[in-house]
């Protein structure tokens, strides 16, 4: 089954973008933002809190 696009435009993605960069400089923790390869294609993620021993062996998530 193909997935259909979530942001229509390059203008919609600008500005979700921009949305999660103006929410993430508000908050008072560290974060780092990475994409993972799924079935469903590349999923943009944002992750914070601390590394678990077993997501840094790549069972986590």
């Amino acid at each position: 089954m193909e997935m259909g696009k979530v942001l229509k435009t390059n203008e919609g993605k600008n500005d979700v973008i921009k949305f999660y960069d103006k929410f993430l400089q508000k908050l008072a923790l560290s974060y780092e933002k990475f994409y993972v390869d799924t079935r469903y294609g590349k999923t943009f993620i944002i992750a914070s809190g601390e590394k678990s021993k077993d997501r840094q062996k790549g069972s986590g998530i």
